[in-house]
């Protein structure tokens, strides 16, 4: 699959998320980035979302593909089926009942955009939408928060001494990294914490990244 380096592909997994899907979406249409592409797994949800889904991309200004499915209850593997279809050089993960905050976002490409260095710019907050759909800011401090740009050793010590470096939401990744790491793996617990280690493992191993 041929990679556009300025795309930005946002990997969504819902399930039964039909209360909050449109608040996802909704905050991908306020991004000011005009190359942008949005793939949605709905892993069998018995809800109406993928109805909900289906009227929404009729007026969705990005292109948004919608794959459903039997529900398997497995992040890692659903997470790998939208990275494949994903055509964007620049990559991001989110569960439909999470939001972004779109400039934070912006700003994030506009850094990966600026240095094809760069293997992921990592957010250090991340707020999540409670069932009145509501901003709820209940995650606890990460470790980034804290530290000034720790080093590579650092992080990966972090996702086995904090329970993890950062969240993956609001982090943008360069995809070629990810591709190389295989994404994320499919027959293990702590998807999150897996994936942020084989990407830390690499980038000290090959030597050529750098983060933000």
């Amino acid at each position: 699959m041929k990679t556009n380096e300025g795309l930005l592909s946002i990997c969504c997994l819902g399930y039964n998320h039909a209360d909050f899907l449109r608040e996802n979406l909704d905050s991908i249409k306020r991004i000011d980035y005009p190359h942008i592409e949005v793939i949605v797994v709905d892993d069998g949800s018995s809800d109406n979302s993928v109805t909900l889904l289906k009227k929404i991309k009729k007026e969705f200004p990005f292109e948004l593909k919608i794959i459903t499915q039997e529900n398997t209850g497995n992040i890692g593997k659903n997470l790998n089926i939208a990275c494949n279809f994903a055509k964007g050089g620049l990559i991001t993960f989110i569960s439909l009942d999470d939001i972004f905050n779109s400039k934070s976002i912006l700003e994030e490409i506009k850094i990966m955009n600026t240095n094809p260095k760069l293997a992921f710019v990592a957010a250090k907050k991340v707020v999540t939408i409670n069932d009145s759909s509501f901003i709820n800011n209940v995650l606890p401090k990460l470790p980034i928060d804290t530290t000034e740009k720790p080093s590579l050793e650092e992080l990966l010590d972090f996702e086995y001494t904090k329970f993890g470096a950062f969240y993956i939401q609001g982090v943008i990744f360069r995809k070629k990294v990810i591709d190389k790491i295989q994404c994320f793996d499919e027959d293990m617990t702590g998807d999150d914490i897996v994936l942020r280690t084989k990407l830390f493992k690499e980038m000290i191993y090959s030597g050529i990244w750098d983060y933000h």
